[in-house]
């Protein structure tokens, strides 16, 4: 199957999930039979996008982040919202900006997609944001080559894991007082794992010791995903977030998620693997819930889909988007 209509991916260049996300579009569209780019540098979206309203084959585009301007050069495109600024993270006037650009993005382009129902509702509700469907994140595209066989790994018990950046806005040291809580209370073995860089992590390493706390740093995905299977547990404190990657890689593997219960992950994280913390700034609530999951007997569950199955997942992931453009 050839289609002659080219896609153009807008985003920038070392986003992270935006980028793992965007790559996996690329990777199901072209197995549709689409010709793909993706544009991570403003120079390339530039000379794209000018070229494009010369060109008599009209192109498609994707935005992401604030890319999402040169949907503006586009007949047909989509900008994806990935989530909606928080006012605990920035200040008033890079808060008022963010939902700014949100909104005038949303203009620029023809149709407008969010990654969670949670972020469909902030955005149409406090932002006057039109949200024309709900797609939710794919799996990284390094997901299935670095990791595809979590049946073999055995679970390490009372072990939780923490994957991402180290940072205070985190709360990763929470976690490790509440670790520190259940030690004392129980007088057993916790084990914690905490995957990633960042500017807390000297400061975690130095003042939360202890022979059966591991801190990684940054480790490549093979590393990584291997870590997340064999623990009996993830968590992540973000008080209210739109998605959550991490949640849908630890909820795939099988791995218990102790999570907030506001965010994004509500919509996908199978309710036997979920333990929602609604204060995320209690030690307290956060101990109970990694209690929780390490109490709760462990039964096998079949995945959210086949892991030997990664084309029929992509393809139908982008799908969804090749649905919106062509009914443009």
């Amino acid at each position: 199957m050839t289609n002659n209509k080219n896609i153009l991916i807008f985003y920038p260049s070392n986003t992270g999930g935006v980028a793992e996300v965007c790559l996996s579009i690329k990777s199901g569209m072209e197995k549709l039979g689409y010709n793909v780019t993706c544009i991570t540098s403003y120079s390339n979206a530039l000379k794209v996008s000018l070229a494009n309203i010369f060109s008599k084959n009209k192109n498609y585009a994707i935005t992401n982040l604030h890319y999402g301007f040169w949907g503006l050069f586009f007949r047909q495109s989509i900008f994806v919202i990935h989530g909606f600024p928080q006012r605990e993270y920035l200040n008033s006037l890079r808060y008022k900006l963010v939902v700014f650009f949100h909104w005038l993005f949303s203009k620029f382009n023809r149709k407008t997609v969010a990654v969670s129902y949670l972020t469909k509702f902030v955005s149409e509700n406090f932002y006057s944001i039109k949200i024309h469907k709900v797609i939710h994140n794919i799996l990284p595209h390094d997901f299935f080559s670095a990791f595809n066989n979590s049946s073999s790994i055995a679970k390490k018990p009372n072990s939780i894991a923490f994957v991402g950046r180290v940072l205070k806005e985190k709360g990763v040291e929470k976690i490790l007082q509440a670790v520190n809580l259940i030690r004392q209370q129980t007088q057993q073995n916790v084990f914690v794992d905490i995957v990633g860089s960042g500017s807390q992590l000297n400061y975690l390493q130095e003042n939360y010791k202890n022979e059966h706390n591991h801190f990684y740093g940054y480790v490549d995905a093979e590393i990584k995903y291997k870590i997340l299977a064999e623990c009996n547990s993830f968590i992540s404190l973000h008080p209210a977030e739109p998605f959550g990657i991490t949640a849908l890689e630890a909820s795939v593997l099988n791995v218990k998620c102790c999570l907030s219960a506001v965010g994004g992950h509500t919509e996908f994280v199978p309710h036997h693997l979920f333990y929602p913390i609604n204060d995320t700034s209690s030690i307290q609530e956060i101990a109970i819930a990694i209690s929780n999951s390490f109490n709760d007997s462990y039964s096998s569950h079949e995945p959210n889909f086949s892991l030997n199955n990664e084309d029929k997942y992509q393809k139908k992931y982008a799908q969804q988007f090749i649905q919106i453009l062509e009914n443009n």
